[in-house]
């Protein structure tokens, strides 16, 4: 009995195997899922648009799809490196494939570590050409070839050899042509692994010391390898050589990445750990046994259950978490291996199939011995309509029940262990009886819409449904009922009457598009057709909507003198004009665009919006915008963070003729970089990173070594070992990022935490992330080691109470890094008793000296707070944060809240207010009249504005200064003034364009700040003002009033015979686009 599903074009059932991948990936991916599907693994991809991006929302995801789809997953794919698709603490996707919550997984989870689009597609095309056999183009042999490197200690581990042993042992028993042994003992070194990788191996398994990559003389570079198609898997039992960190990078990743699409090399899959330790070679061993023994004794073939079983393994002998969720892998968790040279399958059956239910029937054979071969698995395709899988029996047969609903095409793919997979295209042919098929539709949006015949969101469309015979007997009394569940049918029962063979009919109908409806969406209908004589058909087709959509291109920042520098960044006390590049990638026209920017967070502080509003009049579908003279006005204040991200919210309100779209963009501007005489900061909370050098601060701290070494006490719990943690209790209280703590966790790889900790690993990561403990304080996170007897450590850890000083020390001294016992660290970190050293937060100061720094270029240095997504990163892997000056002997950096000294007032215009009552005093500036203006000033410095004087300069010809100096006399800090008596001036009778440039130069004692600012004459446009026309006859107004529209400058429409003195805007429809012009009407 065969499996049926039916999927229709607007059902989903659920799928056995789940890609989660960014958006922008879907569609490089599809082809792999495609292909899944063919061959009968029902596959979907779901974007981080649909999942969320977090690793909780993916995980509830999962989680949902599991006990709620029909079809549930069995594997799952991540398909993103880390800085798409984060992994739980930066070492494990065994979380989203544990469902119960005991740590063991019940979907093999594998990953394709990505970065960009050209890496992806590599991926995607090993796999493919792996499961299809293309990697057989040249030669077949090499699937049969093993190597084992084994990097052997002094004296030599117990167990890697034996592993290596055992692993070429059952290759060789199970076909294998060649068991290689590569051993450091017998002077084998990375060459070596690359010419057997160029020979060509199914399988490379290491087992020896690494982190990273495998330890000298098996260091290895991929990029050297020459193996075109001959994609081995790589299974690396040894400590880490697979990252799941952001931007990290190592063995694993460098197997995955290497090739090109359409140069494949490298390795189609990478099984590896995430964690170092030691003592626990044989637990690693034991995965490397297990997984070839699911292989080649326990039949499994399928790569994400041989590692499913492999930790399965490992954890019924050893019942430890750490060591089962370590193990993770890169490649695909469904995809088949090879075990034997490739065969071929002969795939029996009819391609040529009338349009009518009918039983069909497969049968597969074997290409050399024509032997029918039981189990192999069939899947039928048609394209959304049917999906009908089903295994061969002992005769080699499978049986479809097959009732495809319209002409086409069907496909059958046959694949099965170790044969390659045979693909059959058949074709269904109408057969004797009438056959409907969609023709066209006329669309029509007269009286309720725009009249451009297409469709537009808020509009009500009719028209006539054409349906064409192309079977040979006629169609009576063709009834059809029209389904969608996107728009409103207002008009559902189609009437066809009777359609004779290759003959046509149209019916009525009528829709109405709701206004949430965007550009380029395809509206899905479903047609279902009767006859007289109950023949059913089912037609789908899609309708396309236009309208406008926006997207900002960029933000150009025009800082130029006297307002600012002129670099085209924010800058310290600086005017600047904020100017939008914005474009229509929607297929429709939009009118009366709104622009408004908000600072959002911490910009507030720093930056103000005096301006946040703008409006463009009309932009054409793939029309870009960029008015320099339409423009957003900022102002900076004297103390603003350099090389910093300012975040800002951008709301976008815009109008087609039957509808209205509201959007969002958030966006950052960051400020420039002045080098590392500036603090690092602040972070989200509040937190700067001072250095010593940073004098002009005010904050700098000054390196004062106070040894402790002979007065602290050694700490025994982490002095003479090798990752180990401790938790001692504090002298004083401490607040951290806005949290009391009376305890403190002292790690001897280099760092601490606020608070209780377990974690005690030195594989630093960067800050902020999952990695590590929360509430961390990282003077020095590296591998770190203080035990002599193990790994070549040294050195010991102190800690001291200054009860004269209050401060709290903790010193390491002389620690040596892990197997380097004469590199070693001296570094200091103090604590500040809050309730003696006050900052603005309450929150303690920390001080981090260093005495003596011999390697810094693995380690990370900063702060991170509880929740772990905020924090400082001054140095992670020899990558410094700009403003952070070198790590070096006698450095002192000082972590506070306390901002930098800078006394100085911050003026800007928080509120303008424009009167035109000695003009017409409608509230609209228009030409020959004068205007009143206001300043509201706001000071947002540190120090009082003595003696403010305000001048007023009109940047264009536009206008004529009547009254220009104003004095805003004294301005404490916050407070607001206006000018006692407005501004004059007078527009002219005939301005060059609409816009008036002016600046606002505010003077004071020992500061100045030029602020840019325009006011528009009547609505602001993006026309281009060298095609104004002045109108001084109404008579001029001659115009085809059907395709043509005048809109006042509030941007209403009006009639020719109310016009009145002013500013008005002619738009024209011309080949179903509006062109616009600008006129000026004074009679």
């Amino acid at each position: 009995m065969s499996l049926l599903f039916i999927v229709f074009l607007f059902n989903f059932n659920g799928a056995r195997y789940l890609i989660i991948t960014p958006d922008e990936y879907k569609p490089i991916l599809e082809e792999l899922a495609n292909w899944k599907n063919e061959k009968g693994i029902k596959s979907y991809i779901a974007t981080l648009s649909q999942t969320g991006r977090t690793l909780d929302s993916i995980k509830n995801y999962i989680i949902n799809a599991y006990n709620n789809w029909p079809i549930k997953p069995e594997f799952i794919l991540l398909a993103g490196a880390p800085n798409f698709i984060p992994s739980y603490n930066s070492r494990i996707d065994d979380y989203y494939g544990n469902l119960t919550g005991n740590y063991l997984i019940e979907i093999p989870v594998g990953r394709l570590p990505f970065r960009n689009f050209t890496q992806c597609s590599t991926m995607v095309k090993k796999i493919l050409a792996y499961e299809k056999g293309e990697i057989f183009s040249q030669d077949t042999s090499f699937i049969l070839k093993l190597t084992t490197i084994v990097r052997e200690d002094q004296p030599p581990d117990p167990y890697y050899q034996a592993d290596a042993r055992y692993i070429r042992n059952l290759a060789l028993q199970n076909g294998f042509i060649l068991a290689e042994s590569l051993l450091n003992f017998l002077g084998h070194n990375a060459n070596d692994v690359i010419n057997s990788m160029n020979d060509g191996r199914a399988f490379l398994v290491y087992r020896g010391q690494g982190t990273g990559n495998w330890w000298s003389p098996f260091n290895i570079n991929v990029a050297l390898a020459n193996n075109l198609n001959k994609l081995p898997i790589v299974i690396s039992a040894t400590c880490q050589t697979m990252a799941l960190g952001v931007n990290e990078s190592m063995l694993g990743e460098a197997f995955m990445r290497f090739g090109k699409p359409c140069s494949l090399k490298g390795a189609v899959a990478f099984f590896g750990t995430t964690w170092t330790g030691s003592h626990i070679s044989q637990q690693r061993g034991t995965y490397a046994r297990a997984f070839f023994d699911a292989i080649f004794n326990n039949k499994i073939y399928k790569l994400g259950l041989i590692h499913k079983r492999a930790k399965y393994v490992l954890d019924s002998i050893f019942h430890d978490q750490t060591r089962y969720q370590e193990w993770n892998f890169y490649g695909c968790p469904e995809m088949p291996i090879w075990t034997q040279k490739p065969k071929k399958l002969i795939v029996e059956c009819e391609t040529i199939v009338n349009l009518q239910p009918q039983e069909y029937v497969i049968r597969v054979k074997d290409f050399a011995t024509q032997m029918p071969i039981p189990n192999v698995f069939v899947c039928l395709t048609m394209d959304s309509t049917i999906y009908l899988f089903d295994s061969t029996d002992n005769s080699g047969y499978v049986r479809f029940n097959f009732s495809p609903s319209h002409l086409g095409n069907f496909k059958i793919v046959a694949h099965y262990y170790n044969y390659l997979p045979e693909i059959k295209i058949g074709r269904v042919i109408p057969g004797n009886i009438p056959y409907l098929q969609y023709q066209g539709i006329t669309i029509n949006d007269y009286p309720n819409g725009n009249n451009d015949n297409q469709i537009n969101p808020g509009e009500e469309i009719w028209g006539y449904l054409k349906i064409k015979n192309i079977g040979q007997y006629p169609a009576y009394n063709v009834k059809g009922i029209l389904r969608s569940e996107v728009v409103n049918i207002l008009d559902s029962i189609l009437n066809f009457h009777n359609i004779l063979p290759n003959d046509s009919s149209s019916a009525y109908y009528r829709f109405y598009t709701p206004q949430n409806c965007t550009a380029y969406q395809q509206i899905p209908f479903n047609l279902i057709l009767r006859d007289t004589f109950n023949n059913q058909w089912q037609i789908n087709f899609s309708l396309m909507v236009f309208a406008g959509k926006i997207k900002i291109i960029s933000f150009f920042i025009n800082d130029s003198p006297p307002f600012g520098n002129n670099n085209h960044q924010l800058g310290r006390n600086e005017g600047i004009k904020l100017i939008p590049k914005i474009s229509n990638i929607g297929n429709s026209f939009l009118k009366n665009i709104g622009l408004k920017i908000l600072p959002i967070g911490i910009t507030q502080n720093y930056i103000n919006i005096i301006d946040s509003l703008t409006n463009i009049s009309f932009i054409n579908s793939n029309e870009t915008i960029f008015n320099p003279e339409r423009y957003f006005t900022l102002t900076s204040s004297a103390s603003l963070p350099t090389n910093y991200p300012f975040p800002f919210k951008l709301y976008l309100r815009a109008f087609g003729e039957t509808y209205q779209i509201f959007d969002s963009f958030s966006f950052n501007l960051v400020s420039e970089n002045l080098g590392n005489i500036e603090p690092v900061g602040p972070d989200n909370y509040g937190y700067y990173a001072y250095d010593d050098v940073d004098t002009l601060t005010g904050q700098a701290p000054v390196y004062q070594w106070y040894e402790i070494s002979q007065i602290g006490r050694m700490i025994p719990e982490i002095s003479n070992h090798d990752a180990a943690v401790v938790t001692l209790p504090l002298p004083f209280r401490f607040k951290y990022y806005g949290i009391w703590y009376d305890s403190i966790s002292i790690c001897s790889n280099g760092f601490l935490a606020m608070g209780r900790t377990n974690y005690r690993f030195g594989n630093n990561g960067p800050i902020p992330d999952t990695s590590g403990p929360p509430a961390m304080i990282a003077p020095f996170w590296d591998d770190l080691n203080t035990d002599e007897s193990q790994n070549n450590g040294y050195g010991d850890i102190y800690e001291y109470y200054d009860q004269e000083n209050h401060l709290y020390i903790v010193e390491f001294y002389q620690v040596a890094h892990h197997r380097r016992p004469n590199v070693r660290e001296t570094f200091q970190v103090i604590l500040y008793d809050p309730r003696y050293y006050p900052t603005p937060t309450g929150d303690g100061e920390i001080v981090f000296q260093y005495y003596l720094v011999a390697d810094p270029t693995s380690l990370t240095l900063g702060i991170e707070n509880p929740q772990e997504n905020d924090g400082i990163q001054c140095l992670y892997n020899s990558n410094y944060h700009p403003n952070t000056a070198l790590l070096t002997s006698r450095r002192a950096i000082k972590f506070t809240t306390k901002r930098p000294l800078n006394k100085r007032p911050y003026l800007t215009i928080i509120n303008i207010f424009v009167s035109d009552s000695l003009g017409n005093n409608n509230g609209i500036l228009e030409p020959n009249e004068r205007i009143l203006l206001t300043f509201q000033i706001k000071n947002f410095g540190d120090t009082t504005a003595f003696n403010t004087l305000g001048i007023l300069r009109n940047l264009d010809n536009n206008v004529i200064l009547i009254d220009s100096i104003k004095t805003f006399g004294n301005i404490p800090v916050g407070n607001s003034v206006s000018n006692f008596s407005p501004y004059i001036f007078d527009i002219v009778s005939q301005p060059n364009d609409s816009i008036l440039d002016f600046s606002l130069a505010l003077n004071c004692d020992n500061y100045s700040i030029n602020i840019p600012f325009y006011l528009s004459i009547g609505y602001q446009s993006e026309i281009k003002e060298r095609f104004s026309i002045i109108i001084k006859k109404n008579s001029q107004l001659k115009f085809d009033k059907k395709n043509s529209l005048i809109l006042n400058p509030l941007g209403q429409k009006i009639s020719n015979g109310k016009l009145k003195k002013g500013i008005y805007y002619l738009l024209i429809k011309e080949d179903k686009k509006w062109i616009k012009r600008k006129f000026i009407y004074l009679p």
